[in-house]
């Protein structure tokens, strides 16, 4: 018999291995007689996935990668965090990051201190992610946390953090998690209210505090209008801002606002036409006069 344990599948490229025998422990091509290592390279521990082909190596990996058998629950729990020392490692520096997100956000001591609270409950679920997932679930528990307080942060904001630097789609799929296990637990997130949403919008686009207090009650008249009680606070802004620009005759920094809001210049055309029941091709021209980049 050929001495297989001093065999390699490396040595062997032209043979796919399709077909194998188990002699004394070992898989073994029976086409030409090399070792077939039971775990690929690269792995990614899944639970409940017992087909090595499924735990995310590319096709083109090698398989010589010694190492546990397939199902090994001894390595399953430690590669996905949740044993006692790395689970609170985890944690401790997941609370790390959501202190520094809540720094470069200038959000203050309340924010920051709610959104470790939220994540002292979400911790399990935390525990369970790796990579872009867990920094999903740390800046979600920012996002709740600036929405409960109502200040004005969006979701963009936090993305775009040099620090964070996640697409949309990291957040929006674990803030749902978040927001479950909230619910779950008891605490409740009411949607953020866009008179008080509004000054911090107003004091970055260097309102005065008169003129802040007024966006403020007019967003909260606004807030009540039947038509528009169950729009974006971003939009309640727009409007109230263009509002009280258009009655008292003042100009503002469209772009500047746009952008603290998200929104592109189109989209805050539309908002204020739908709003004042105006059309589109005014209400363009408005927002063109008024703006004080122009001027």
């Amino acid at each position: 018999m050929r001495d297989y344990g001093s065999d390699h599948e490396r040595d062997h490229p032209a043979c796919e291995h399709k077909q194998c025998d188990i002699f004394d422990g070992f898989r073994v091509c029976t086409h030409c007689g090399c070792v077939m290592c039971s775990v690929p390279e690269a792995m990614e521990w899944v639970a409940g996935i017992n087909d090595v082909k499924q735990r995310a190596s590319a096709a083109d990996e090698g398989w010589y990668v010694g190492g546990t058998v397939v199902g090994d629950k001894k390595l399953e729990r430690i590669h996905k965090g949740i044993t006692g020392g790395n689970k609170q490692r985890v944690y401790a520096e997941g609370r790390d990051f959501i202190k520094s997100v809540c720094t470069d956000l200038h959000v203050g001591d309340a924010v920051e201190a709610e959104a470790l609270d939220i994540f002292s409950v979400v911790q399990e679920q935390h525990s369970r992610w790796r990579g872009a997932k867990r920094v999903g679930i740390l800046i979600s528990c920012v996002s709740v946390a600036c929405q409960k307080f109502s200040i004005g942060v969006t979701d963009a904001a936090i993305l775009k953090l040099e620090r964070v630097n996640q697409p949309t789609k990291t957040m929006n799929s674990q803030k749902k998690h978040v927001l479950t296990m909230l619910h779950k637990s008891g605490m409740t997130v009411h949607q953020a209210q866009a008179e008080t949403y509004c000054l911090r919008i107003c004091s970055a686009l260097g309102f005065s505090s008169e003129l802040s207090k007024m966006v403020s009650a007019q967003a909260k008249r606004i807030s009540k209008m039947e038509h528009l009680n169950a729009r974006s606070c971003n939009m309640i802004v727009v409007v109230s801002v263009l509002f009280l620009t258009e009655k008292y005759n003042l100009s503002i920094a469209v772009d500047n606002l746009c952008r603290m809001v998200n929104v592109t210049r189109p989209t805050l055309v539309k908002w204020y036409a739908e709003a004042s029941a105006r059309s589109v091709s005014y209400t363009r021209q408005f927002v063109q006069s008024v703006d004080s980049d122009n001027a």
